[in-house]
């Protein structure tokens, strides 16, 4: 299964082949879709300082 960075940045997706490479910036692993989705919508509202607050606090473990 290709990931979806690979589509991304390799032209094979129609919503954002314009907008590459893309960088993965942040990650977090759920146990379910659902806690993924809640998670996506929660970070969807966040303002643009936050959001760099979170990249840049980011580290891997």
């Amino acid at each position: 299964m290709r990931s979806v960075f690979f589509e991304h940045n390799n032209d094979l997706s129609r919503y954002t082949s314009r907008k590459s490479p893309w960088i993965l910036v942040y990650f977090k692993e759920f146990e379910t879709k659902t806690e993924a989705l809640k998670e996506e919508l929660r970070l969807k509202k966040l303002n643009v300082a936050s959001i760099e607050r979170l990249v840049s606090n980011f580290q891997i473990e």
